[in-house]
Order: structure tokens, then sequence, then C-alpha cells
């Protein structure tokens, strides 16, 4: 059974299906045994659509024809203009299905006995008409248009087909309506209007097969050696990601009628590649395509260090050189897919490799460029020479097309930086970072990497206004994502912590631990000995808060600690070392934390000013503040562990909050 007629069956049963209960006819009250007639008349109907549905379901035209054609009769009798409207869709269901099992007569008598159908069904859609319910007569209209283009009358079926009224029906159902019309479009010789409508179907359904296979053989019928349109629609199902029948469908048919349109080929190893990374199953699917492509395939595959530093004419199949004997446009793809595959081999030279290829052949192709951004070093150098003179391409692109220019200024400059830094490369580099910036700034997709990466360029350059201008620029940027705190800020922020709960109960234990040890021992024991030694403590405590206030002012980075978005305890607790060691500034530039460590040892330093000279930890020596020093910084990062690890919600939340 044809698709077409598959589609035609289940419409018809699935209208028939959504009948709803008829309304209780009023009973003639002149007539005692009206309601009993009623009844039954209304039985036989109810059992006729459903019978004309079953038949429908196992095929049998001329059973549910009759059955429909009975449930006709009940329902005008009854007066239910509902159900008769649902068994009128029915009967023309039937019909198309009749006339679709002969097609392939030709015989006189079944030409007469298609025209009496025809004759038939256009009297089944009229009444579906003047029963005047919007729905039904979309379904009549495409059933009586499927009828007449099953019965060799191709202009009355697209007048009818043409003039459907999709908004009338469910979204879900309209991609059936479109692709009648299209074949209607089809069979009128009308092949650009037929391939509108198609392509529409596709955008909607890209999984309805129907659609592709009629598609391409519109484009089929052009007798071109290629068909750059079929491509493109090969390419946007294996982009979308959510057909793979189609897709494979799509790029199946463009093997067998173009074997040898690099385009195609090209398709068909990035099709195979989605199926399976590695293109170990490349056979399979590329069984229709010339052997040569299947041989360098596995040539790159089999042996990728092959690729570093060969000829890149060399790994290239002849269907992707033209005339002249140079490589066509669709090399750089070729490449392209390669890289990909040696990437998921974990081949990274060869990988990289093949990008640097991909980008050779195409200074316009942003995918390869990205993923040399990513590249090693001296496998991202191979592209400078060409990313120079390739940017000022760009820049023209830039006003058609910003979002691929931005793609690709934002790759090179990723490249450029570590390559080929402002202070060696000059204006170069600063040109193409300038160019990305100003790029983020049209399609409002910023990335506060390149901008960090354009102000130190610029700070590079000894240019220092540029440089504040675009530090601004930065801060801006960032200030919806992250809140940096003014010096007033900062002095009130460690004035608060030099007296808030949890630094009292940090000099609370301190205090406890060295009446332990006995440290120093001039202190002595007792309520006495502790309440020195807390002062002590709570004294050091302020000088440091005091000197991370300067200090980070000095700096210029923010002493706050920030939780980690990422999961995992070791990442997160990596997150809480690098804070130890680490700050970020206002632009979320990172510094060593200088201010954190200076403070830390500076405070327990300055301490030994009222410290008695001693052995012990608490007394004044060359090694003891140190050791407070280092011990400080220990209590740092548990306090920072315990506001990444601890649960910030309900009243716990607020508990932590007040401690740490």
């Amino acid at each position: 059974m044809s698709a077409l007629r598959l589609f035609a069956l289940l419409f018809a049963i699935a209208i028939v299906a959504v009948a709803q209960e008829p309304p209780k006819t009023r009973e003639d009250p002149n007539t005692s045994t009206g309601g009993v007639a009623g009844d039954s008349r209304r039985e036989k109907l109810d059992v006729s659509l459903q019978s004309g549905r079953e038949a429908l379901g196992r095929e049998q035209g001329d059973a549910a024809l009759a059955l429909f054609v009975s449930a006709i009769e009940n329902a005008r009798e009854l007066n239910e203009s509902r159900a008769e409207g649902d068994a009128l869709i029915g009967a023309l269901a039937a019909l198309d299905l009749i006339l679709s099992k002969n097609d392939t007569r030709n015989d006189t008598g079944s030409a007469l006995e298609a025209a009496e159908r025809v004759r038939t069904a256009d009297a089944y859609y009229h009444a579906v008409e003047k029963l005047g319910e919007g729905r039904n007569i979309q379904y009549a209209r495409n059933l009586a248009g499927l009828i007449h283009l099953r019965a060799g009358e191709p202009k009355r079926a697209l007048e009818l087909l043409s003039a459907l009224d999709d908004s009338a029906v469910e979204a879900n159902e309209r991609f059936v309506f479109g692709f009648n019309a299209g074949r209607a479009l089809e069979v009128n010789g009308l092949p650009d209007q037929a391939e509108q409508k198609y392509r529409t179907v596709i955008s909607s359904r890209p999984d309805y097969e129907p659609a592709v296979e009629a598609l391409m053989r519109v484009y089929d019928a052009e007798a071109k050696r290629t068909s750059p349109r079929a491509v493109a629609v090969c390419s946007e199902l294996l982009r979308g990601g959510k057909a793979p029948k189609s897709t494979a469908l799509c790029i199946r048919t463009l093997l067998s009628k173009w074997p040898n349109d690099s385009a195609a080929l090209v398709l068909a190893v990035e099709y195979n590649q989605s199926v399976d990374p590695a293109l170990s199953n490349a056979d399979s699917f590329l069984a229709s395509a010339p052997s040569e492509l299947r041989q360098r395939l596995h040539d790159i595959l089999d042996a990728p260090n092959r690729l570093v530093g060969g000829k890149a004419k060399d790994f290239l199949p002849r269907e992707f050189f033209d005339e002249s004997g140079e490589p066509s446009a669709n090399a750089s793809k070729w490449f392209e897919v390669m890289g990909r595959a040696l990437e998921y081999r974990d081949a990274d030279d060869a990988a990289a490799a093949a990008f640097a290829l991909a980008f050779e052949f195409d200074t316009n192709n942003a995918d390869a460029l990205e993923h040399l951004s990513h590249a090693s070093e001296s496998a991202a150098s191979q592209v400078v020479p060409l990313i120079y003179p390739a940017s000022k391409q760009w820049t023209e692109i830039a006003h058609t097309d910003p979002d691929m220019a931005r793609r690709l200024f934002n790759a090179a400059a990723g490249i450029v930086v570590r390559v080929s830094p402002c202070l060696t490369a000059g204006t170069r580099t600063r040109a193409i970072l300038q160019t990305a910036v100003d790029l983020q700034k049209r399609t409002e997709n910023f990335s506060p990497d390149l901008q960090r990466e354009y102000v130190r360029c610029l700070s590079d350059s000894s240019e220092a206004q540029a440089a504040t201008d675009a530090r601004k620029d930065l801060r801006s940027m960032l200030a919806g994502q992250h809140s940096f705190m003014t010096p007033a800020e900062k002095w009130k922020y460690f004035g608060q912590r030099s007296y808030y709960l949890g630094g009292w109960l940090k000099s609370v234990a301190q205090a406890g631990v060295l009446l332990l040890l006995h440290s120093p021992e001039e202190w002595g024991q007792g309520a006495k000995g502790y309440g020195q030694r807390l002062a002590s403590s709570q004294a050091a405590r302020s000088i440091r808060q005091m000197m991370s206030a300067q200090l980070t002012i000095v700096q210029g980075v923010e002493p706050r600690f920030t939780r980690s978005d990422k999961r995992g305890v070791w990442a997160r607790t990596r997150s809480v070392l690098l804070q130890e060691v680490r700050s970020h500034d206002d632009v979320m530039g990172w510094h060593p934390a200088l201010w954190r460590w200076a403070s830390a040892y500076g405070s327990e330093l300055t301490s030994n000013a009222w410290r008695p000279r001693g052995p012990g930890i608490g007394s004044n020596n060359g090694t003891a503040w140190l050791v407070r020093g280092s011990l400080v910084l220990v209590g740092d990062i548990t306090s920072n562990m315990m506001r990444e690890f601890l649960p910030r919600k309900y009243w716990i939340g607020r508990l932590i909050g007040v401690f740490f």
C-alpha cells in the first residue's frame, strides 16, 4: 500500500472516530412508536459508522462504501448533520481506497467505473459543503482532490487541493494537506511550486518520508549532473537531527542519483559519523559511493599520522577536484568531517592537521577554525598566516552575516592571542580582537573572556585610554552577572568581619587552644590567662581585617568567596583551594591572592609586638608567627569549605550565614 493511500485511510478513520454521540431526537408527539423507531435507526447508524471504520482499516473499500452509504441515509432520516458529515467523509475515503487499488487498470470498463466514482465523490463533496462544517469541508476537499488525481483529472485535483484551508484543521494534520497539494502541482507540471510545498512540509514534519521522497523526485526530474538544492535539503535534515530515517532516505537518494557529487559524498560521510562517530561502519552506508572514497576514508582513519605533514591532495578522492584539477569547495568540508572523526579517536594531532587543511581550502569555514582554537599551540600556529589576510574578507561578510563573522573572529582571536600575542604581533592581533569585540556588541553575544583579552592587549600596547574604555565596557557587561565591591564597601565588609559572631568564635577557639598549650607561659592559666589570650587573638584578627581591606583596594580584587557552579566533590573542593591562592578583579580577571597571605602573616608578625618572648607557638620568636599565619590560612580554607558545601536553604542556611 502506497504511503499516500495509507495516510488517506488514517485520516478518514480518525475523522469518523472523533464523531461525538448524537443528541437525542425529539419524539413525534403524534406517533406513539416514534421513540422506538428512532432508537432503532440510531443504533443502525452507529453500527454502520463503526463497521465502516473497521472495513477501511482492513482496506475493504467496497464494503466500507456500502456501510457509509447506509450511515448517510440513516443520518439524513434522523436529521443528524454531524453524523451525516462523518459518514460522507468515510464514503469519500472508501472511494479513494477503491480507486487507489484500480490505478493500474487501463481498460475501458475501469475508466467508465472510475468516472462514475468521481461523479459520486463530487456529489458527496458538495453534500459536505451544504452541511457547512468548516473542518469537514477541508477533509472532503482533500479526499475529492485525491480522487480526481487518481482518476487522471489533474487540473480538477489541483483546483480542489490548492483551495485547501489548513487553518481549519489541527496543526499536526496540515502537513498532509500540503503534501497532497504538492503532489497535484507536480503532476500538473509545476515543479517549482511543488518543491515549495514539499519543503514546507519537511520543515514542519522532517520525519515525513513521503515528502522527502517526492522532493528528491522533483530534483531528479531536473536531469542535471548535480543538484545543490537537493544537497541543501539533506543538509538541513542532518543538522536538525530530528528525523534520522528521512535523513538516511535523503542521503541515500543523493548517492544513488548523483554518486560523484562531492557535496553529496561529504554529507554521506557526515551522516555516517552522526550514527557512528568513529566512521567504522562507513562501508555499510557508503556502499553505493565510489570505491576510491571508501579507500581514502580507511587510509586516513587506519593511519591518522599520515595526515600530519602530508600533502592535502594525496587524501582527496578524485570527486573533490574540479575540471581544472584544483580541489573543489567541498574539499574543506571533507577535511572538517575527517577532523571530527579523528578527534573522536583521540588522534588529536591528525585531527588538528585535518582542521588546518579544511581552513586552508576555505578560510570561511568557521567550524574548522573553532576546532583549531582549542587545539595545541603548534597546531593552531599553522593557520595564523592565513588568518590575517582572511580577516579582511570576514569584515565584508559581517555586513551580510554578522553571526558567521562573529564566530570567525572569535575563533581567530582565540588563536592569535596564544600564538601571536599583542606584544609581538602588535596591530594585526589587536585589529582582530577589536573587530571580534565590535561584532560581539552587534550580535549581543558577549564573551567576557574575549573582552578581557582585548583589555590586556590594549594594556600591553600602552594604549591607556583605550584600555580604560574597554575595561569599562567589560565591567558593564559583567554587571548583570557579578557584583563588585567599592572601596567603601570593602572597609565596611572587613570591619564587620572583625567582630561578627563567627569571628569571635574563632578567637575564642584559638585562645582555648593556646591556653591548653600553656603558650605563652608568662600569661599563666585560669580566667586571667584565657582573657589575655582571647584579647590577643581578637586584636590580631582585627589587624588582619584592616590589612585585608587596604590590600584588596590597592590590588583591585574581590575579597568575597564565590560558590562554584560545578558538580562533584573534587570540582567544588578545587574551586575552594584555587580561591585561596587567587582572587578575581572587577572584570573577572584572576590575580594572585597576595592580600590574603600578606594579611595572615603580617597580622601575626605584628602581634609579636605584645607577645612575650619564648619558645611556644603563642610567643614572640622567629618561627611562631609563621606557624600562626599558616593556621589562619587553614582556617580560611575550612570556612570556605563550609560555605561551599553546607546548604543555604531554610533556617539552617541563615544559621550558617551567621557563623561563616
